[in-house]
């Protein structure tokens, strides 16, 4: 379990302790009061619904792919949700097994023989995103080239974001003019919500001169999807 305060912590970080650790984060913002969030987590946390989360496969047909490979445990107003890529035509049942309140053994199917194929792009994306996050948590100690490879092909095919792929956004209008004489000008930094710069560093930023842009840094062309 992971638990936050104010409006620049690393949720990125927090998160995915909270993932390995089959837990769950908390981030407070720093316009709410800690106390009432705090109280609720840990009163969340010491009463969790589902625990030790099992997902098997009943059917004869192909086993769907399914992510999150190792399942949170399941909380009080939480919903479990996984993500399955299933062979045309599929027929059979998902189970799913744990432990409820930590003591009791549950066991629920559900029937997916009646589930007809869609071509939903959102939800094809979601599914790529939790297959990218998969392989990730199997490179946290070293990548792999197989590893990198599956990442970054898996983005490109899906369209999304990836520590190997980025969208490049460009643009074919000239936004200064060539011929004017260049200007140096300071460029302010934003601060996270509710921080000020006095508060982290005790007094008002000096001034810093910027680097004057030139024409070619505003000149590109079209939009792609690149590794």
């Amino acid at each position: 379990y992971s638990f936050g305060v104010d409006s620049s912590v690393n949720r990125y970080l927090l998160n995915r302790i909270a993932e390995l650790g089959r837990g769950t984060s908390q981030i407070v913002r720093y316009d709410e009061d800690p106390k009432t969030i705090a109280d609720k987590f840990f009163k969340q946390i010491n009463n969790p619904v589902l625990t030790n989360i099992e997902v098997q496969w009943l059917g004869n047909t192909e086993k769907p792919i399914i992510y999150p490979s190792i399942l949170p445990d399941l909380f009080a107003e939480q919903p479990l949700v996984i993500f399955g890529r299933f062979a045309p035509n599929t027929g059979g049942s998902l189970q799913i097994k744990g432990m409820a309140g930590g003591k009791q053994p549950f066991e629920q199917n559900f029937n997916l023989s009646d589930i007809t194929a869609q071509n939903n792009p959102a939800i094809a994306q979601l599914w790529g995103r939790m297959k990218i996050k998969d392989l990730s948590k199997q490179m946290l100690k070293f990548e792999t080239s197989e590893g990198v490879e599956e990442v970054t092909q898996t983005a490109l095919s899906y369209q999304l974001l990836s520590k190997y792929t980025a969208f490049v956004a460009v643009s074919d209008d000239v936004r200064v003019d060539p011929n004017e004489q260049q200007m140096t000008m300071n460029v302010p930094l934003e601060m996270p919500e509710g921080v000020s710069y006095e508060g982290v560093f005790g007094g008002m930023p000096s001034p810093a001169p910027m680097m004057a842009a030139t024409p070619q840094s505003f000149m590109a062309r079209g939009i792609s999807l690149s590794s």
